[in-house]
């Protein structure tokens, strides 16, 4: 079978383009989901990793509450922003929310709440309170440290 070598630069142009389409890791997805996703994993690190806190079960309902005002705010036509042919929908392509360190659950909560924090950032930034006042970012902030302290109280690091 003989090839031709104008089609060999085609084929292999061919080939590249679709394993950079296959490099993807995170598969494209609505602001909603990428929260609903969030709330998955912090419940996830709180159930696995923070079974000695006595306020495991009022952190869950702290985010999924948190959650559902970000989605609120997020459905306010004069808040909310998304663009689907923007990479991740939104000005920040820097992030990935479809994962989390779930062995080290010092890393993962601090992914975690940033994934919160820049999902904030990206989706809801138009909004008054955000905008002016970072609410979700300082929010976010503060509930990463306050949970490092809780797991550090039951887990000294060694």
């Amino acid at each position: 079978m003989k090839l031709s070598f104008s089609f060999i630069p085609a084929a292999f142009a061919s080939l590249q383009s679709t394993h950079s389409e296959g490099d993807r890791k995170v598969p494209p997805r609505t602001p909603e989901q990428r929260l609903n996703r969030l709330n998955q994993f912090a419940e996830e690190v709180l159930l696995q990793h923070f079974s000695e806190l006595p306020s495991q079960t009022k952190w869950i309902h702290k985010f999924r509450n948190n959650a559902f005002r970000m989605q609120k705010a997020f459905r306010r036509s004069s808040c909310g922003f998304f663009d689907p042919t923007l990479p991740h929908g939104g000005p920040d392509p820097d992030f990935d929310e479809d994962r989390y360190d779930r062995e080290n659950p010092r890393v993962g909560v601090k992914q975690i709440t940033t994934g919160y924090r820049k999902w904030a950032e990206r989706y809801i930034n138009k909004c008054n309170g955000q905008k002016k006042h970072k609410y979700q970012v300082s929010r976010m902030n503060r509930w990463n440290t306050l949970l490092q302290n809780h797991y550090n109280r039951f887990n000294p690091v060694e």
